[in-house]
């Protein structure tokens, strides 16, 4: 059942990245079904508390961040800033790997794509960001 969840997880994640990719937008839809699928992950998997304090706080912080970039954005007219979809998806991702996995990847796949817009390709335009923060969570389940 757990090879299962996480096959669910990342076809999902798939998903959400395509919508990211196409639209630069992705629906709160996926962002609810991976948390719940992270939810039953750990009931299914272990009763991982931690996890879930640790992911809780997560989202508070990053809901500030979100906010605070948000009002800088508007404040000093920046065209290129994180999005939402971007921090709506993290928590869900700490759910279902736990967080050490999910910090990893989620690092891993940021760094991965300011490497290829901005070194590679030298562009400093909107970045969909979703596909390569899941990008980087597959790499962090499959190598560590």
């Amino acid at each position: 059942l757990y090879s299962l969840l996480k096959l669910v997880y990342f076809l999902l994640l798939f998903l959400a990245s395509a919508e990211d990719y196409k639209y630069r937008t992705v629906s709160s839809w996926w962002t609810i079904l991976i948390c719940l699928l992270g939810l039953l992950n750990m009931i299914v998997k272990e009763n991982r508390w931690v996890t879930l304090a640790l992911t809780c706080a997560c989202f508070m912080l990053l809901y500030l961040l979100y906010k605070l970039t948000v009002y800088l954005a508007v404040r000093y007219h920046l065209p290129y800033v994180f999005g939402g979809a971007d921090v709506k998806l993290i928590p869900g991702m700490m759910l279902m790997q736990g967080w050490d996995i999910a910090l990893s990847g989620i690092f891993a796949g940021l760094l991965m794509a300011l490497v290829y817009y901005w070194v590679i390709r030298r562009q400093k335009k909107e970045v969909p960001l979703v596909p390569w923060m899941s990008a980087g969570c597959l790499l962090a389940e499959l190598f560590l």
